[in-house]
């Protein structure tokens, strides 16, 4: 997420001072789980208005939030090595 608003405010000439990204979670217990994520995005620098909604959109489109939001098949294998007597 970091990586790409850094990079679409490079592409666009728009100067960042500071950035941080603060996660919050919500934990669930049935199933145990963290059932809620919020990201807060804290920039400070000069960004015009018309660029904002892009920037959100842009923010939304990292890897990792798209990951989050359309889970991947996740398969789960076992594989036992017996120990060998001597």
């Amino acid at each position: 997420m970091m990586s790409n608003v850094l990079e679409f405010c490079q592409n666009m000439k728009i100067p960042i001072e500071s950035f941080s990204i603060r996660m919050e979670g919500v934990r669930d217990v049935n199933p145990s789980r963290i059932s809620e994520i919020n990201a807060i995005i804290d920039l400070n620098g000069d960004v015009p208005e018309e660029r904002r909604a892009t920037l959100m959109r842009v923010a939304k489109g990292c890897r990792i939030h798209n990951t989050l939001t359309r889970p991947p098949k996740i398969d789960v294998s076992l594989t036992i090595h017996e120990a060998k007597l001597i």
